[in-house]
């Protein structure tokens, strides 16, 4: 198993326990009315709270990585967040309607609190590739030329379902220990000022334009930063598979370097590369 180089508080604990705690009183702050929108001397003073616990978060948030494990049977992707930066957790609850406050959740792995893209997230993110088959042919065709266009449907069930689908039609089930597996992909080196998170705002706008935007405070992971993106690859000889491990790499780096992981890709955020020089 990984382990963390563990220097500090849990980040996740940060941003959805102690957000809230107001260490001066010893009671949460959600336990006293919001600041009324008219009272700018009570919205100030709440701001001023939040800026205070986004200061303790993000000098907390600084140059923490995993250490990732080595085997014949493991495959790493590694690759680095472009700017804008990556947004991952945007559908967990966070945000009270308070001033100053974080209004969108972030995603942190419970034990240890880091922000991590979930496996089954890097998963599904690989899987809608298979909604263009012309794009997966055009990167196939460079580094396994063999699979064609009929081979798509056995490649997702072979990557995705577990099945192997052989060319006489039989359909050979994968027992759990033969099937890939897809691991939470985690930070391995910090951007260039030691950062992993910072703050970020989005404004959305009203669709009918009436209403004045209201800008949404989140936090995000920095450009610069490494992921390393982990797979356990099980060959069988019996069953022979359609790609090799390193053909899948070849073929999921293509895929979350095109489209990005995390939420708002369409907006840029998640884009990936693989320069990696400038941090290692």
């Amino acid at each position: 198993m990984p382990y963390l180089n563990q220097s500090g508080p849990n980040l996740g604990w940060l941003y959805y326990k102690d957000y809230y705690w107001d260490h001066d009183t010893n009671k949460s702050i959600l336990e006293t009315p919001k600041a009324p929108k008219n009272d700018r001397r009570a919205q100030k003073a709440e701001k001023a709270f939040f800026q205070k616990k986004h200061r303790i978060l993000l000098k907390e948030a600084v140059k923490r990585k995993m250490w990732i494990p080595n085997g014949p049977q493991y495959k790493h992707i590694r690759l680095k967040t472009e700017y804008p930066g990556l947004f991952s957790g945007s559908g967990y609850p966070h945000g009270t309607g308070r001033t100053g406050e974080c209004k969108l959740g972030c995603f942190f792995d419970h034990s240890w609190g880091m922000p991590i893209l979930p496996g089954s997230s890097v998963k599904g993110a690989i899987r809608s590739a298979f909604r263009h088959p012309d794009f997966l042919l055009e990167i196939l065709s460079a580094i396994a030329p063999h699979v064609k266009e009929r081979h798509l449907p056995a490649l997702e069930a072979e990557i995705f379902g577990g099945e192997i689908h052989r060319l006489d039609g039989e359909i050979n089930p994968l027992g759990v220990y033969q099937r890939d597996i897809f691991f939470d992909a985690v930070i391995l080196h910090a951007d260039l000022d030691g950062k992993i998170l910072e703050l970020d705002v989005i404004t959305p706008h009203d669709p009918a334009g009436l209403a004045e935007p209201v800008p949404l405070l989140f936090l995000k992971v920095p450009a610069g930063v490494i992921w390393n993106f982990s797979f356990r690859f099980v060959e069988n000889q019996n069953s022979p598979k359609l790609l090799s491990p390193e053909s899948k790499v070849q073929l999921f780096t293509a895929i979350l370097k095109f489209q990005g992981v995390g939420a708002k890709t369409r907006t840029g955020y998640g884009a990936l590369s693989d320069n990696l020089e400038l941090n290692l």
